[in-house]
């Protein structure tokens, strides 16, 4: 028993202890009925602390219920964290290798551009040429022109036309 209702309860049985030791039609008849209009409202107090203790206790759980949910929504978000965390890490390399290979590439198309300019470097345009010739093979009509335009001993044997 509650330490409310035990006070509640001895209360009300004073209150009839006094009633019954009071002689009728005196002035402690109305002090008895006082207290009992006194046990009666002390009853109903009683009634009401333990309604008000039941909604209590029906709280209690419903906080202990929040409680181990809360507990979960903490758990759910550390590891969501830790995810991120790990995303972030894995960004961070991936950007980094990324920014590696723009410059690897760089380096390549720089690469690439020296190679092609150094093989064209030994190429010769001419304008001019007709496209067929009597002789028969271009190529040989061509070796011929360039040998007679410019002088035979600077050409040795080094002359290739394609």
């Amino acid at each position: 028993m509650d330490k409310h209702q035990s006070r509640l309860t001895f209360e009300a049985k004073c209150a009839h202890k006094l009633a019954r030791e009071m002689s009728p039609g005196s002035e402690q008849e109305d002090l008895v009925q006082e207290h009992g209009s006194l046990g009666t409202t002390l009853l109903a107090m009683q009634h009401s602390l333990q309604s008000i203790d039941s909604k209590i206790d029906m709280i209690t759980v419903c906080m202990a219920q929040m409680v181990t949910k809360l507990d979960q929504h903490g758990i759910c978000i550390a590891e969501a964290e830790q995810h991120i965390s790990t995303t972030m890490d894995t960004l961070q390399s991936t950007r980094e290798m990324c920014l590696n290979m723009v410059k690897e590439i760089a380096i390549i198309q720089a690469k690439h551009e020296d190679l092609e300019a150094r093989s064209c470097r030994d190429n010769i345009c001419l304008f001019n040429v007709p496209e067929t010739t009597n002789t028969g093979k271009m190529q040989t009509f061509v070796e011929q022109l360039l040998r007679d335009v410019f002088d035979v001993e600077h050409f040795s044997n080094m002359l290739v036309v394609e």
